[in-house]
C-alpha cells in the first residue's frame, strides 16, 4: 500500500505556500525579526563616559578610606588573637594549625593579599586621573 500524498500543513489555515518566503516565514514576519543596529551618537555617548568616570574618580578617596579601614581592623583583629603555643615551638607541625592560628592567618592574608593591592590599584587611579 503507497503511502498517502504528503500534505502541507502551514500554522495559519487562510495563509498559502506563496505567502511564505524561503526561511518558511512571512516576510512581514521577517523583516519584523530582522535585528537592526543601534545607532549610537558617539558624542553623547563620550559624554556619558566622561560623566561615568568623573564620578568613579569623586568616589575613590571613599572607597581607598573604607579599604584602608577595613585593611586596619582586619590587622588589629589578627594582632589580638594570641599565638597558639604550637606555633611558638619549632617543632610543632605548622600543618595541622588550630582554630586560633587559622583565624588569624586568614585575616592577615586577606588583609595583605587582597586589600593592600586593591588600595594600591585605586591610589594609583587617582593619581593618574588627576595627571
Amino acid at each position: 500500500m503507497p503511502f498517502p500524498p504528503a500534505r502541507c500543513v502551514f500554522a495559519h489555515p487562510a495563509r498559502s505556500p506563496s505567502d511564505y518566503g524561503p526561511a518558511g516565514l512571512i516576510e512581514k514576519e521577517r523583516d519584523e525579526l530582522a535585528i537592526q543596529p543601534k545607532k549610537v551618537d558617539l558624542a553623547e555617548s563620550t559624554v556619558r563616559q566622561r560623566e561615568a568616570i568623573t564620578l568613579a574618580q569623586g568616589g575613590l578617596h571613599a572607597w581607598i578610606a573604607l579599604l584602608e579601614l577595613l585593611h586596619g581592623e582586619l590587622l588589629r583583629g589578627a594582632e589580638a588573637i594570641d599565638p597558639a603555643p604550637g606555633e611558638i615551638d619549632p617543632d610543632v607541625d605548622l600543618d595541622q594549625m588550630d582554630w586560633p592560628t587559622e583565624v588569624r592567618s586568614v585575616l592577615r592574608n586577606i588583609a595583605e593579599s587582597s586589600l593592600r593591592p586593591a588600595i594600591e590599584d585605586l591610589r594609583a587611579l587617582l593619581q593618574a586621573g588627576a595627571a
